[in-house]
């Protein structure tokens, strides 16, 4: 039975640690198309160039959630749950302010829903012997 357990665990660590290397990916796509729309952005205005300057804005909420998710897995299962929320609240607020951070709001409430609801099931089927 501990065996199960351990091949479970496994399985969920070598998921979250698969998640957030994707996540970084997303971020490094993302970062290179700002620099490349930046560097097109140039509007002439009077015999100047000037560079538009638009800052790049990441939801707080989503940072914060994926940060509380994160340390859930290092054993502190309400920061899982509070994390999975704030991930939905962060999700919905950037789809009506168009903020960036998508990514990393999906990646928390993944992270928040298995580190928080997954382990507990997790715990109880093995406490019920199964």
């Amino acid at each position: 039975m501990k065996f199960i357990g351990f091949i479970l665990s496994t399985l969920i660590i070598g998921g979250v640690v698969g998640l957030l290397i994707w996540q970084i990916s997303v971020i490094k796509k993302e970062l290179k198309k700002i620099r490349e729309t930046e560097s097109k952005k140039r509007v002439k205005n009077d015999r100047e160039l000037k560079i538009e300057e638009k800052p790049i804005k990441y939801n707080k909420l989503a940072i914060i959630g994926f940060i509380l998710s994160i340390i859930s897995i290092f054993g502190i299962g309400l920061a899982g749950l509070i994390g999975f929320i704030l991930g939905i609240v962060a999700l919905v607020q950037i789809r009506h302010t168009k903020e960036r951070g998508r990514g990393l709001a999906i990646a928390t409430i993944i992270v928040g829903f298995i580190w928080s609801f997954g382990t507990n099931i997790l715990k109880a089927l093995i406490k019920a012997g199964y």
